[in-house]
């Protein structure tokens, strides 16, 4: 019976605002559930898989991988076959090191994707937690059982660097390598999975006085990739894609189209004092083993948000280091999108008026030419928007979620989840939907909360997990699904205002 009553005052409320117009947005009517409780451990930096079903909104197998209390406990993954009612928690087996013959027990950066068949495949860096010592990188193959569990591979090493001869950080160590920020995906035209991943060229400390101000080591890209037959095995050296020493300062991320082109983009900044930064691109044609040369996509540098974000009070925040997150059409191999996080307003490293936005940029020529930048959230506030992740479904609709404070103009401080759809290939975006119920400040007292939330679609669904410190002040992993039809269409956008906020955000059982 409430659920009859909310949808008639909400029907009356919109033909009352017909007239209206303006930026306004709708809150989703799902229940958030933190898919692993647990107080006093640190869960952010979700990456989703999903294995698809035959029911809408229940996929064959949910998955979200992320940091559980990086340190020491290990990669957290929670899955659930029911379409997100239930979940089911556990950690993966510590990674051994093929060169120290240890386990490698400081371990994060997950990232996850799904062969379709009911395997997952779970990539993380992996050291020895000393800061300067042996490290690596690897990947876990689960595959769903009968009973609805999954089982666990041994890890497979992608690579692996020796500690440095000094000891650990400081004192600095030009020779030194440091894997670091691994993205995965599946190629389901080769049955393979490719991995790609930084790797830090030096240990410096910032404050070393034998390098100048503001000194960086630069990073490189790499590439690997496994059968996804039986168990992985990786070559024995990875491939660097990227053709000069770039300071390389976030993860780069691959997707491969409908044809087989793997393609490849990464954010060249500098990691430790921020600024502007230029997106590139590099693609392979031949299945990983050859690459072209390396395309820069922004012309312009673009101004990045700062390194942490700010609240109203000028009090630094969040950690802002997203990266470019590409993603490929289902249909066409030559268009590509791309969404990142940027602050066209601030100079040399002063904020503007209005904080950090959420652009969409696309290319329907395989990546040698794209659009100028679309502005995907509509608030009118000139709060911040930041770490967003896109996903295509199979039927070319685009997703886009994100972190946002809009809901918080004076304080700035309280963040939310969001998510906007294109149905025409990205020319446009519709929705600006709130996922979460309750907004929450930024978990570890404000200074962390990863550098991507998880999001993964098919046709009828968005399914999202997302950091949140409102049961935990170290951060724990929630979830929520927002079917199609809770993202509105153009024409019911233009009904909604903001006086009917309030009403929006009642809760449909």
């Amino acid at each position: 019976m409430t659920n009859t009553i909310n949808r008639t005052a909400l029907f009356c409320v919109l033909v009352t605002l017909l007239a209206v117009t303006g930026p306004t947005w709708a809150v989703n009517f799902g229940v958030d559930m933190n898919i692993d409780p647990g107080q006093f451990t640190i869960q952010n930096e979700i990456s989703m898989a999903l294995v698809p079903g035959v029911v809408p909104g229940v996929p064959n197998l949910l998955l979200a991988a992320y940091n559980d209390n990086p340190g020491g406990t290990g990669i957290g993954v929670s899955h659930s076959v029911d379409g997100g009612a239930i979940w089911n928690a556990s950690q993966l087996a510590f990674p051994i090191s093929s060169i120290s013959g240890g386990l490698l027990m400081d371990v994060f950066d997950p990232t996850a994707t799904a062969d379709g068949l009911g395997n997952v495949y779970v990539g993380y860096v992996a050291t020895d937690g000393t800061g300067g010592g042996v490290n690596g990188l690897y990947v876990t193959k689960g595959a769903l059982q009968p009973d609805g569990s999954i089982l666990w591979q041994t890890p497979a090493e992608v690579e692996a660097d020796p500690g440095s001869p000094t000891g650990p950080w400081p004192p600095a160590d030009p020779n030194y390598r440091f894997n670091d920020r691994d993205q995965i995906t599946y190629d389901s035209s080769a049955n393979r999975v490719h991995i790609v991943w930084l790797k830090d060229r030096g240990l410096y400390d910032q404050t070393d006085i034998l390098n100048p101000p503001g000194f960086a080591p630069p990073s490189d890209i790499f590439y690997s990739s496994s059968s996804a037959v039986g168990p992985l095995s990786f070559p024995a050296t990875p491939t660097q894609i990227n053709d000069a020493g770039q300071n390389l300062g976030n993860m780069p991320v691959t997707r491969v189209a409908s044809n087989g082109t793997i393609y490849v983009t990464w954010l060249d900044y500098d990691v430790w004092n921020g600024g502007q930064g230029t997106i590139w691109l590099d693609k392979s044609t031949d299945g990983g083993t050859t690459w072209n040369v390396d395309q820069q996509v922004t012309a312009v540098p673009i101004e990045l948000p700062p390194l942490n974000v700010k609240t109203a009070t000028g009090a630094p925040d969040a950690l802002a280091k997203g990266a470019p997150v590409l993603a490929v059409s289902p249909s066409n191999p030559n268009e590509l999108y791309i969404v990142y996080a940027a602050d066209p307003d601030r100079s040399a490293g002063i904020d503007g008026p209005d904080d950090a936005d959420i652009f969409l940029i696309k290319s329907t020529d395989g990546g040698t030419t794209w659009s100028a930048p679309l502005r995907i959230n509509n608030d009118g506030t000139v709060t911040d928007q930041i770490l967003p992740w896109i996903d295509v479904k199979p039927d070319g609709t685009i997703d886009v979620a994100w972190y946002d404070r809009r809901n918080d103009p004076v304080g700035d401080q309280y963040w939310d989840v969001f998510i906007a759809r294109s149905t025409d290939g990205g020319n446009s975006f519709v929705g600006n939907v709130q996922v979460n119920d309750t907004s929450f400040l930024t978990p570890l007292g404000g200074t962390w909360m990863g550098e991507y939330l998880g999001l993964v679609t098919d046709n009828d669904y968005a399914y999202l997990t997302w950091t949140s410190s409102v049961s935990d002040g170290n951060g724990d992993v929630y979830f929520d699904k927002v079917p199609n039809a809770e993202i509105p269409e153009p024409a019911t956008l233009s009904l909604l205002a903001l006086g009917g906020l309030a009403l929006l955000r009642k809760r449909r059982k």
